[in-house]
C-alpha cells in the first residue's frame, strides 16, 4: 500500500460491515493489521464511510423523488 487513499483499498472494503460475511475472520484481522501499519484509523474511517453512504442514499432518494414529481409550467 503506497501513500494513496487507504479508504479505497481492498483491505478497507474487506472491513466494511456489509462485506463482513464474505471474508474469514483471519482475512479481516490481516486487513486491519495492514491498514494500521500505515497509521490508518480504521474505525474512524468505517464510521465516516457509513455516514457518506447514508448521505449518498438520501441524495439519490431526493433526486429520484424530484424526477417523479410532475413538472408544472406556469
Amino acid at each position: 500500500m503506497g501513500g494513496g487513499r487507504l479508504d479505497l483499498s481492498v483491505e478497507f472494503y474487506i472491513l466494511l460491515p456489509k462485506y463482513a460475511d464474505l471474508f474469514a475472520r483471519e482475512e479481516r484481522v490481516e486487513a486491519r493489521r495492514r491498514l494500521e501499519l500505515h497509521e490508518f484509523y480504521v474505525d474512524r474511517a468505517i464510521a465516516a464511510h457509513a455516514v457518506a453512504e447514508v448521505r449518498a442514499d438520501d441524495a439519490t432518494t431526493q433526486t429520484l423523488g424530484a424526477l417523479r414529481e410532475p413538472h408544472v409550467r406556469s
